[in-house]
């Protein structure tokens, strides 16, 4: 018996293929990166998306998303069209 519940696994099998989506959305603006450091910002922003600042994340996952993708080396105008079509 597998120690992951199917509520987990379909959790994390969701984050995994929203962080696809990510890199996919990149890739169609022509900003491809290496999935790794992706993983890092998807999970980073995610997670900040959890405190209870604003309403449901709102401008949390946005903001952190840009200036993330943006330190490590996105085009700024690619990283703004990407924040808008995020998943998340």
């Amino acid at each position: 018996m597998s120690s992951w519940s199917g509520i987990e696994q379909r959790a994390a099998a969701n984050w995994l293929l929203d962080a696809a989506c990510l890199w996919i959305c990149l890739g169609a603006y022509g900003a491809w990166r290496s999935p790794g450091p992706l993983l890092a910002i998807y999970a980073a922003t995610m997670l900040l998306s959890w405190l209870p600042i604003t309403p449901g994340g709102l401008g949390i996952v946005e903001g952190t998303l840009v200036s993330a993708l943006i330190s490590f080396g996105s085009d700024p105008g690619a990283a703004l069209r990407e924040a808008h079509v995020a998943p998340g």
